[in-house]
Order: structure tokens, then C-alpha cells, then sequence
């Protein structure tokens, strides 16, 4: 597997079951996160794609899903209002660097999937904190996702650097 084939898989399986099941909306409606939803989702297209190789949750509490050499977190960030960043923009960060940590590790593929929502259109805050994150990946995708027909938000998929970078938020 490799990072073009894992965003293609994303956007190919994930993204329409995200936008067509009525759970979601359920959760998307009160503002809820769905990180283990999501989770249990990707964990079975990782065994497709991956030819049932052996597909981790949860490793040691501290990787979300380990498959291979790849290492993946989840996240799902929310705000009450459209348009206001998301107060556990913070926590993010910590998954940031937790990833940085485990660079050290044998695993060589560190990724983050993370969904934000509602989607936040021109604000600088939030496009800074983007920003400064995006300066930790190699690698950045994005893909909108529509919950519904009033509802938008963004998954992100991040590929970190190879090279440990020392920024500071």
C-alpha cells in the first residue's frame, strides 16, 4: 500500500458511506464525533486492500489502527456553530506529536485521517492552525464530504515527513 492508493480507497469507500448513512447524520445533527465508527470502517477496508493482512485496532492504547509498516490516528474535530473552530483543535496537536514519537518506532507510514465539521469557510484562525499542521506532512489531502444538503465538512488524510521536525505550536 502506499499513500495515493490508501486517499483513493478513502474517497472511493469511505466518503460515500459517510455521506449516505443516516447514523452519521444522527451524530452530525447533534454535533457528535464518530471516531469509532470511523474507525471500525477503515479497519475493513484495510483488510481489503490489504489482502486480509493483519489489521491492529487499538495497538498498546497508543496507534488507532497498525497494518504493516503503517501507523494511523483518527480524529474527528466539531464545533458548535458553523464556522468557529473547533475547541479539541488542541488535542489534534498532542496526536500530532504523539505521531512525531512514533518515528522512532519500526513502523516507517505515520498517517492522520482527520474529519472536521461543519466545514469552516474563511477563517484565519482555523486556516492558520491547517497550516502550521500541514507543516509536519509530506503528504496532505483533502476531500469534502457532504452530510447532508445543508451540511459540508473535510476529511483530511496526512502522510508525516520522514525527516522529525521540531515545530512548536
Amino acid at each position: 500500500m502506499n499513500f495515493s492508493v490508501l486517499v483513493e480507497a478513502i474517497r472511493k469507500s469511505i466518503i460515500p458511506k459517510i455521506e449516505k448513512h443516516r447514523g452519521i447524520e444522527s451524530y452530525t445533527n447533534q454535533r457528535s464525533r464518530f471516531e469509532g465508527w470511523l474507525q471500525v470502517e477503515i479497519v475493513g477496508l484495510l483488510k481489503t486492500i490489504m489482502n486480509n493482512e493483519n489489521v491492529i485496532p487499538e495497538k498498546h492504547n497508543d496507534v488507532d489502527i497498525v497494518v504493516g509498516d503503517w501507523a494511523i490516528e483518527l480524529k474527528v474535530l466539531t464545533s458548535e456553530t458553523n464556522n468557529q473552530v473547533p475547541t479539541n483543535i488542541c488535542d489534534l496537536k498532542r496526536s500530532i506529536e504523539k505521531r512525531e514519537l512514533i518515528k522512532n518506532s519500526k513502523l516507517n507510514n505515520n498517517v492522520i485521517i482527520l474529519i472536521v465539521y461543519p466545514k469552516i469557510i474563511n477563517n484565519s484562525t482555523y486556516d492558520n492552525h491547517i497550516n502550521e499542521i500541514k507543516m509536519y506532512f509530506e503528504k496532505f489531502e483533502q476531500i469534502e464530504i457532504h452530510f447532508n444538503e445543508l451540511l459540508k465538512g473535510v476529511l483530511y488524510i496526512g502522510k508525516f515527513s520522514k525527516i522529525r521536525r521540531n515545530y512548536e505550536f
